[in-house]
Formats: structure tokens, C-alpha cells, sequence
């Protein structure tokens, strides 16, 4: 016997449509898990970006902190190494003002 018989060929039509089907819906599954995979990869990819530009000002920061300290550490220094003598250039001026005062008078 050759040919199978109408039933048999239905049979075998209605099998290989449920495995159409089943293929199908996996490779909509697939489709939207690859879909949902690109939007966490293009997610990760800002996030990586956003963490190295945030690294490369924390690395900015860093490397300007010795100068910034270095800057203040001057000015301290300079500020009390002047401070007796712009009190002493004061107490000239004040000097300075009460003869002129008293010549004045």
C-alpha cells in the first residue's frame, strides 16, 4: 500500500499545523525575549557611561584635590605670615593720624 489513507494524511496535517503553531509561538517568545534583551543591553551600555563620565569627574576631582588643599594651605600661611604686619602698618596709620591731628589743631 502506497498512498495512506484520507484520515491518516489528516492526521498528519493537524500534527505538523500543532507543530507550526508551537514553532511559531516559540519564535514569538524569542522575538520578544530578544527584544526586551536589546532594550537591557542599550540600558547597561547608558549605565556604563554614565558610571565612567561620574569616574572621570571623580578622577578630575581627585587629581585636583592636592592642588586645591596646596592653594589653601598658601593662603593660610601667607594670611598669618602678614597678619603682624599689616597690624604694625595699622598702628603706623593710626600714628600717622594722630599727628597730623595734633598738628592740625
Amino acid at each position: 500500500r502506497l498512498l495512506a489513507s484520507p484520515s491518516d494524511i489528516e492526521a498528519q496535517v493537524e500534527s505538523l499545523q500543532g507543530e507550526v503553531r508551537t514553532r511559531d509561538l516559540r519564535i514569538q517568545r524569542l522575538s520578544v525575549s530578544e527584544a526586551r534583551l536589546r532594550t537591557e543591553v542599550d540600558e547597561l551600555r547608558r549605565r556604563a557611561l554614565g558610571m565612567a563620565q561620574d569616574l572621570t569627574k571623580m578622577e578630575a576631582s581627585f587629581y585636583s584635590m592636592p592642588t586645591e588643599a596646596a592653594v589653601a594651605e598658601e593662603t593660610e600661611r601667607l594670611t598669618a605670615a602678614f597678619i603682624p604686619v599689616i597690624r604694625g602698618l595699622t598702628e603706623e596709620l593710626e600714628e600717622a593720624k594722630a599727628a597730623l591731628l595734633r598738628l592740625s589743631v
